[in-house]
């Protein structure tokens, strides 16, 4: 993300931007780059989430299969 900030930084102090067609592509790809780092680590949040979830029912079932006298306030 600094990479995309200093990147930001140095083509918005180039005088007379208006006649460069490529700065143009170079904003809408940073645009998509950048939301698609959001989804990303969006998504890598949830699947951690499941995944812990998943982990502790799994653990949770097995302790109380091989001990019986657990008892959980779940």
């Amino acid at each position: 993300m600094l990479i995309f900030g200093a990147v930001q930084i140095v083509t918005s102090q180039i005088p007379d931007f208006h006649s460069i067609e490529w700065l143009s592509v170079l904003a809408a790809i940073m645009s998509f780059a950048y939301s698609l780092i959001g989804f990303g680590l969006g998504l890598a949040t949830v699947i951690g989430r499941c995944l812990f979830i998943l982990y502790y029912q799994r653990h949770l079932a097995l302790q109380l299969k091989f001990n019986p006298q657990i008892r959980t306030n779940l």
